[in-house]
C-alpha cells in the first residue's frame, strides 16, 4: 500500500511539474521574429501602444503625432521600434524614442527622449514662393565661399 502510495505521488508530483513548465513554455513564446511585413506592423501597434500608455500623462502632445522611423529584429528575436516625434506633421528636434520588445510582445523597455510641453507656431509666414524669392535675392548671383577647396 505504502509502495502504491509513494508511485501515486510521484506521478502527481511529474505531472505538476510537466504542466508548469508547459505554462512557462507558452509565456516564452516568440510572437514574433521573422521580420515578416506581418511581424513588422504587429510590432509597430504593440509599440505605439505601449507609448500612449507610457505618455498618457506627459505633455507631449498627441501621441498620435509619434511616428515609427523604422523596425529592426536581432538575434535575439527581440524587435526594436524608433519613433519621432512630431508636431503638426513637423518633425520635433532630438525628440525620440525606442520601444524595445522582448520575442512574446512584452515590453521591456523605452528609451525616451521625447519632449514635453512644445509651444510652437508651426504655420509659415512665407509661401513657398515667396521663401525662394528672397533666397534668390540674397544669394544674388555671387558666390560666397568661407574657404578654399581642399583636396584631402
Amino acid at each position: 500500500m505504502k509502495k502504491n502510495l509513494s508511485i501515486f505521488a510521484t506521478l502527481l508530483i511529474a505531472i505538476a511539474v510537466f504542466a508548469f513548465l508547459t505554462k512557462t513554455a507558452e509565456a516564452d513564446k516568440t510572437v514574433f521574429g521573422s521580420g515578416s511585413l506581418e511581424d513588422t506592423e504587429q510590432v509597430k501597434q504593440i509599440s505605439l501602444n505601449y507609448l500612449r500608455d507610457n505618455t498618457a500623462n506627459r505633455a507631449i502632445g498627441s501621441a498620435d503625432e509619434l511616428k515609427v522611423k523604422s523596425v529592426e529584429f536581432d538575434e535575439l528575436n527581440m524587435a526594436h521600434t524608433k519613433v519621432f516625434q512630431t508636431v503638426n506633421e513637423i518633425p520635433v528636434w532630438e525628440g525620440e524614442a525606442i520601444v524595445h520588445l522582448k520575442s512574446d510582445g512584452s515590453l521591456r523597455t523605452i528609451t525616451d527622449n521625447l519632449k514635453d510641453s512644445i509651444i510652437v507656431n508651426t504655420q509659415p509666414n512665407f509661401t513657398a514662393e515667396e521663401a525662394e524669392k528672397f533666397a534668390v535675392q540674397m544669394y544674388d548671383g555671387a558666390a560666397e565661399l568661407s574657404e578654399n577647396p581642399k583636396v584631402t
